[in-house]
């Protein structure tokens, strides 16, 4: 389930910051909810930033089964800095 929530984050934050911006996971916390006997599905949000600006965003993700019962929900760190001009 972490893995999911990583992978979910960590696209989520691939796609949604402006091509200007680099990131890196910087730390996760992590509650398991209940138990899935189903499959599940993750979902992901992601907040606004502020472009050319170094910043800490956490991404929320929550992981519910195929009855709609949250299992998992966690909250992922990413830190966000401009990309270094080509040289």
């Amino acid at each position: 389930m972490a893995n999911l929530c990583e992978l979910v984050a960590g696209t989520l934050t691939e796609i949604s910051i402006p091509r200007s911006m680099r990131w890196i996971p910087r730390g996760m916390q992590i509650s398991y909810l209940a138990k899935a006997a189903t499959g599940v599905t993750a979902t992901g949000t992601f907040p606004a930033v502020q472009e050319e600006v170094a910043q800490d965003v956490v991404v929320p993700v929550v992981v519910v089964d195929q009855g709609g019962t949250r299992v998992v929900h966690a909250d992922i760190t990413m830190y966000l800095t401009p990309r270094k001009p080509d040289s």
